[in-house]
């Protein structure tokens, strides 16, 4: 995860005792998905944020931590064919540059 404070961004690393707490020991009941080369958890970290944990299936520690954002995948924002709230094409591609 990283912030951006006073300008400068920082980035946390956390250590595989933290994840594991904030995940419950990597708890199936966790699981978001399976992205690309692992799965993915949700997890709450001890200030209360919420976060997904990206747990990668060649090594033993996670690659990524982000904050998690409710409402969907990223792939099911981009794709979704829901004609109430269609996005054109510059919007999709704008989400995914970001």
């Amino acid at each position: 995860m990283s912030s951006n404070e006073g300008g400068l961004d920082k980035a946390k690393l956390f250590s595989s005792k933290e994840l594991e707490i904030a995940t419950d020991q990597f708890n199936e009941n966790r699981i978001l998905g399976c992205a690309g080369q692992g799965m993915v958890y949700k997890g709450m970290l001890p200030d209360g944020k919420i976060v997904t944990v990206k747990k990668s299936k060649t090594t033993e520690m996670p690659l990524l931590i982000y904050k998690f954002i409710p409402n969907g995948t990223l792939c099911h924002l981009i794709h979704d064919p829901n004609e109430e709230y269609s996005r054109s094409w510059d919007i999709r591609l704008h989400i995914a540059v970001e």
